[in-house]
C-alpha cells in the first residue's frame, strides 16, 4: 500500500471544499437569502426627444390609370409617444389616417410593411425582441373600398414574486 495515499485523499478534499465555499455565494457579498431572476433591458422612454419627419415604413402599389403618387400606399410616421404611430394610407389621391401602438418588449420599436396576399393589400406589423415579424393590421383594397382590419391584438405584462427558500 502506497503511504501518500491519505496526503493524496486530503488534498484533494481540502481542494474539493475551496473550490464550494468559492463558488457559492452571490458576488454581492451582503449575505442576502433572496433568490430571485432578473431579466435586464433597456429602458426606453416612453417620448421621444425627436420625431423624424421622414417615415420610418413605406409600401407603394401603382394604381392602373393613376399617377404614381395616387396610388394605393401606405406611409407610417413616428409620433411624440414612442410606442404610437400613424399611418397615412394614400388610395387614387385620398388620404386616410390610422394609428398604431406597439407593445414595448424592452426594444426600440421597428415598424415593417410587408406585401399582402391580394393585390392592394398589405401587412402592417413590427419586429418583436426575438427578430420576429408580428402581423398587426392589414390594409387592403376590395370592391374599391379601402379597409383596415386589425389582425392580432398585443400586450405585455409583468410579473413579480418573491422566492421563498424552503422553511421559511
Amino acid at each position: 500500500m502506497n503511504r501518500n495515499l491519505p496526503c493524496f485523499l486530503i488534498a484533494a478534499v481540502a481542494l474539493q471544499a475551496m473550490l464550494l465555499c468559492g463558488c457559492t455565494g452571490n458576488g454581492s457579498g451582503n449575505g442576502s437569502d433572496k433568490d430571485s431572476v432578473t431579466y435586464k433591458y433597456e429602458i426606453i422612454p416612453a417620448e421621444r426627444d425627436t420625431i423624424s419627419k421622414l417615415p420610418v415604413a413605406t409600401y407603394r402599389e401603382a394604381v392602373e390609370g393613376f399617377a404614381p403618387e395616387e396610388g394605393f400606399a401606405i406611409n407610417v410616421y413616428e409620433t411624440k409617444q414612442t410606442f404610437h404611430f400613424l399611418a397615412e394610407i394614400h388610395d387614387k389621391g385620398g388620404i386616410v389616417k390610422d394609428t398604431l401602438r406597439i407593445p414595448s418588449f424592452g426594444i426600440w420599436p421597428k415598424i415593417e410593411i410587408h406585401k399582402g396576399v391580394d393585390r392592394y393589400s398589405c401587412i402592417v406589423g413590427f419586429i418583436d425582441k426575438d427578430s420576429t415579424f408580428r402581423e398587426y393590421k392589414e390594409i387592403y383594397v376590395k370592391d374599391q373600398k379601402l379597409t383596415i382590419h386589425i389582425l392580432k391584438h398585443y400586450a405585455v405584462y409583468t410579473y413579480q414574486d418573491t422566492v421563498k427558500k424552503a422553511g421559511q
